[in-house]
């Protein structure tokens, strides 16, 4: 057999297979793209192998991106709403549908969730349907997992309610002076104006269920206390916002 008759198949092969650029088959860097040498390489493999700047392929990775990350899009917006009850074995029945769907109900290792009750149910219904597709790691015991920003969630509200009565006080205040433009640039003059002070940092409302926003509005209106103070004793209806000394530093160590 000669040299030629045994490799006529390896040329069949590069003579046929798809013109993708070689950066994508072997996941080369691109600039290999650009090798003198590779290219003739190439070119002397296969005839109709294009070259490619390494500018083109970096457009033509991203055009991939681009398409594939809408189609993923796509997919996730055709997620069903969780219909009521909102109970531990329905909810495991949901989301046992949705990782068969997704084919990954035998690659789970474990699921972050809150300290919810009908969680723990969820979760031990769902790790019984896991098991009988797999042995799960440690027989299950590290399936679930306590959401640790949950967890630091509540210390830190069970830690605000030491302060409840302070932050009442300064988020009322704040809301009122916010609620008027006019009242509010007043107060920004004054702040500028006789207390100096740098008025691009305003005064912040915070929000309820995200507690490093309540630290922020303690802190913007820690920086704005001699201000606070003065708007008081030039205004009646914010005389019940005003904090004492004693609320102040109740504040300063809140924040």
């Amino acid at each position: 057999m000669s040299a030629l008759g045994g490799t006529s198949h390896l040329r069949r092969h590069l003579l046929t297979c798809p013109k993708r650029p070689s950066y994508l088959e072997n996941e080369q860097h691109m600039a290999i793209e650009e090798e003198r040498k590779f290219r003739q390489l190439m070119q002397a493999m296969n005839p109709e192998f294009k070259n490619l700047s390494r500018h083109t392929i970096k457009k033509d990775l991203m055009s991939s991106y681009k398409k594939e990350k809408e189609v993923v899009k796509s997919e996730l917006s055709e997620f069903k709403d969780l219909m009521p009850p909102f109970d531990g074995i329905s909810i495991a029945d949901e989301v046992a549908l949705c990782l068969r769907e997704w084919g990954i109900d035998n690659k789970i290792f474990s699921i972050t969730l809150d300290n919810a009750s009908y969680n723990d149910v969820m979760v031990n219904s769902l790790k019984r349907r896991i098991s009988i597709n797999r042995a799960l790691l440690c027989d299950g015991a590290l399936f679930q997992v306590r959401c640790c920003s949950h967890i630091l969630n509540l210390i830190v509200q069970a830690g605000l309610k030491v302060a409840d009565e302070t932050i009442s006080k300064v988020r009322n205040g704040v809301k009122y002076l916010k609620k008027s433009v006019s009242r509010a640039k007043n107060f920004y003059d004054i702040a500028e104006k006789s207390y100096q002070l740098n008025t691009s940092k305003k005064l912040r409302l915070d929000v309820s269920v995200r507690w490093n926003s309540t630290f922020l509005m303690l802190d913007h209106a820690i920086y704005y206390k001699s201000v606070l103070e003065h708007w008081g004793r030039r205004d009646v209806a914010f005389k019940n916002f005003v904090l004492s000394e004693e609320e102040w530093e109740k504040g300063s160590n809140t924040s």
